[in-house]
């Protein structure tokens, strides 16, 4: 969704200064219900990530030697087509983008701002957003209604790359999280039915990080960027000893299970099924349900 669909919009306000200071940094995130973090991560932790979903993009004919798009006969097929699913299996067998999820400048923000033991979702999400295709850009929601389980669930948003405006990103209702669940169909909000709200969005930087709660209310932004692909990750955190929905600890998509993923991880990497260590409350999904 493009800028001028928002009423009125606002920087991102950084709160890198608050990682000294807990208690302001919990007060922080429990007033705006997001957290900004210019440079959190360096380019060469991001490095291993970004080089390995170019090199899985490129072998599935996403992108050309320079990295620029080849969108002919995939966007229009997306998500249901053996071709994308052929892809996005290969991208979550990719070990370097699972470490990212729990690098530990990542969880030492979290197991801050939690103020308890953190359980990282295994559940990792990498989105792939064409240029100029807006009807694949994510509509405004809150996470909670997909990803259920506890309500004080927080996701990091880190793109792979720059992220100019006409690349798009993310943009959020900070304080939106304060006002609850919102009872919509589908899960998509219309923003049309709502009060104006002031959306906060900017520019971001490799090793920016931005960080929300999953009753934020957030969406994508268009990529207008028409040389450019834009990849970013969704990872998610929260108490280990709040509950968990039993769909979070599996494979994003559920395309394939944990020992596809794994196949050719080393036996011994102590990242495989590292949340079977923990005494965790598992919601069990409803066979009716998604």
């Amino acid at each position: 969704m493009p800028m001028a669909a928002m009423s009125r919009t606002a920087p991102l306000e950084d709160a890198s200064a608050l990682l000294a200071e807990p208690a302001h940094l919990r007060e922080r995130a429990a007033t705006d219900g997001y957290l900004y973090l210019p440079g959190l991560l360096t380019a060469r932790t991001l490095a291993p990530t970004r080089r390995a979903v170019v090199e899985v993009a490129r072998e599935h004919g996403l992108m050309d030697a320079d990295e620029r798009p080849i969108e002919a006969g995939f966007v229009s097929e997306w998500r249901d087509s053996p071709r994308f699913r052929a892809y996005y299996r290969d991208i979550l067998q990719i070990a370097a983008f699972h470490r990212l999820a729990v690098d530990a400048a990542l969880m030492r923000v979290f197991d801050t701002l939690i103020g308890e033991r953190t359980l990282a979702h295994p559940r990792n999400i990498l989105r792939t957003v064409f240029p100029g295709h807006p009807e694949i850009t994510t509509d405004p929601h809150q996470d909670h209604r997909p990803v259920k389980g506890s309500t004080d669930t927080w996701t990091a948003w880190i793109p792979l790359s720059d992220c100019p405006p006409e690349l798009g990103g993310l943009a959020l209702v900070a304080g939106s999280h304060r006002e609850g669940l919102r009872e919509v169909p589908e899960g998509s909000i219309n923003l049309a039915a709502v009060e104006p709200w002031d959306w906060r969005c900017g520019p971001m930087r490799l090793g920016d990080v931005l960080l929300f709660h999953s009753l934020t209310v957030h969406q994508a932004l268009d990529n207008e960027k028409m040389d450019e692909v834009r990849f970013s990750c969704d990872f998610r955190y929260q108490r280990a000893s709040d509950p968990v929905h039993e769909h979070s600890l599996l494979p994003h998509m559920r395309w394939q299970t944990w020992e596809e993923v794994y196949a050719t991880w080393s036996e011994d990497d102590p990242l495989r099924y590292y949340w079977r260590e923990l005494d965790l409350d598992i919601q069990p999904a409803d066979p009716a349900g998604p």
